[in-house]
C-alpha cells in the first residue's frame, strides 16, 4: 500500500518499513512538511541559458528566513513551501560564489 499525504501520517501495523519522500522539499520553518503554497525556481542567464551548479539563496520576504543551496543540472532549486501566500525572492548567493572563487586562488 502507498499513502500520499500533505500532512504527517501515523501508521500502525505489525510490520512496516518507513521510506523517505520521493522529493525533498523545504518549508521555511525548516520542516519538510508540505504547505499549501509551493514554488521551485529555475535559474537562467539573461540569454536564457540554464545555470547549473550555481549557489543560490531563497529569502522569505515576510519572515526573513533563508534557504541556501546549489542549482541542479536543470538549473532548479529545491521546492519551498509556505502555509499561506507569501512573497519570496530568489537570487545568486554571491557570498558563496566569491568565497568559493577566493579559495580557488589559494
Amino acid at each position: 500500500m502507498e499513502i500520499g499525504s500533505p500532512k504527517p501520517v501515523k501508521v500502525y501495523a505489525p510490520e512496516h518499513w518507513v521510506l523517505g519522500a520521493k522529493e525533498i522539499s523545504y518549508k521555511f520553518n525548516g520542516s519538510p512538511i508540505v504547505g499549501t503554497f509551493d514554488e521551485k525556481f529555475v535559474l537562467k542567464s539573461e540569454s536564457g541559458e540554464i545555470l547549473k551548479n550555481v549557489p543560490y539563496v531563497i529569502t522569505n520576504k515576510v519572515t526573513g528566513e533563508q534557504i541556501r543551496g546549489i542549482t541542479d543540472d536543470e538549473g532548479g532549486t529545491v521546492r519551498v513551501w509556505t502555509e499561506s501566500e507569501e512573497e519570496v525572492e530568489m537570487g545568486v548567493d554571491f557570498v558563496r560564489v566569491f568565497s568559493k572563487s577566493s579559495k580557488d586562488k589559494e
